[in-house]
């Protein structure tokens, strides 16, 4: 039987339940702070793509995203009207320059997405899970991750109460690893979670990150200042919505990765993305600076709406999530 066992690990001490229930307290409230802080990176990245979307396109088009995302005027059944109906605020919003809405509510849907992300199999971009499975065992304590990449490598870091010990059968075992403690590991591993090996029914899971209780943060002139994407990233963003480049030479009619990747290397593709570049810097004003940004985004007057201040129970019962 082949056994794979990844983010797995040992903790550093035979610690005491009090001892845990105190180190796991002092996790969630460093890994909310970083949550929080990568969650404001992307709703400051979307808020700016809608703003350098309507420098650079101009207001014709911006009405005619906030029609085609009206969920009263939608009849494909597909439409995903849960997407629409923020969507549709989101791009009134824009057409307004009512920036503050624009951010607020792109942080709502952002929330809502990190939610449903959370009770999903797969994941996906907005996968803020952190998930400790604890297994004690007679001298030591076990866990297994299950979460977000970028949270499992931040408890990677935490050499002072985990250590890796994960374990595998179907490759030779790490060269730095000893022969003993390999073969310790396995035997540790089939008595933690064997026979069935399914970590859920054995020992307890501890979530270290709340998705269902995110709030936004609507000064963030208030919070320390997180970087902004650079002018490439939001030139790339804008130019992904340009509908000129099936007009550059060379054009794939192919969806194939080899296709793509050659045109991507072309003369004609690279001037097509010169000239691009060229128009959105004449256009737009691309901001960088987290102060710029706050300023943007400050409440007008007449600005604020209720419904930038609903907890999660209000928003459900006006049917925005």
């Amino acid at each position: 039987m082949s056994t794979k066992i990844y983010d797995a690990y040992k903790f550093t001490h035979d610690y005491s339940m009090y001892e845990l229930s105190h180190i796991f307290d002092g996790l969630r409230t460093e890994i909310k702070d970083i949550c929080n802080r990568d969650i404001l990176q992307k709703v400051i990245a979307e808020t700016l793509y809608f703003y350098n979307f309507k420098q650079a396109h101009g207001d014709s088009d911006v009405a005619k995203a906030v029609a085609d995302t009206d969920p009263q005027t939608q009849t494909n059944s597909n439409t995903d009207n849960h997407y629409n109906r923020y969507t549709h605020g989101i791009w009134k919003a824009v057409q307004e320059d009512k920036w503050t809405t624009v951010y607020v509510n792109v942080y709502w849907y952002i929330i809502d997405e990190i939610s449903r992300g959370a009770k999903s199999l797969f994941r996906c971009d907005y996968d803020y899970r952190c998930i400790l499975q604890i297994i004690p065992m007679e001298t030591k304590t076990l866990a297994m991750f299950f979460g977000s990449p970028m949270l499992r490598d931040y408890l990677e870091s935490r050499h002072d109460f985990l250590t890796d010990y994960h374990y595998q059968n179907q490759t030779d075992r790490p060269e730095n690893i000893p022969e003993e403690e390999w073969n310790l590991r396995e035997k540790d591993w089939d008595r933690a979670i064997g026979p069935d090996y399914i970590p859920s029914q054995h020992g307890f899971a501890v979530d270290l990150f709340n998705t269902d209780n995110i709030m936004p943060i609507f000064v963030p002139s208030k919070v320390e200042p997180v970087p902004l994407p650079d002018i490439e990233h939001q030139m790339r963003g804008i130019r992904d919505t340009l509908s000129s480049i099936s007009d550059v030479e060379g054009y794939p009619q192919s969806k194939r990765y080899s296709a793509w990747s050659a045109f991507k290397k072309s003369e004609p593709y690279k001037q097509w993305v010169a000239d691009c570049n060229k128009m959105i810097q004449e256009k737009c004003r691309l901001i960088t600076d987290f102060h710029e940004f706050c300023e943007l985004v400050v409440p007008r007057k007449g600005e604020l709406t209720p419904r930038m201040g609903m907890n999660r129970e209000c928003k459900i019962k006006e049917g925005f999530l």
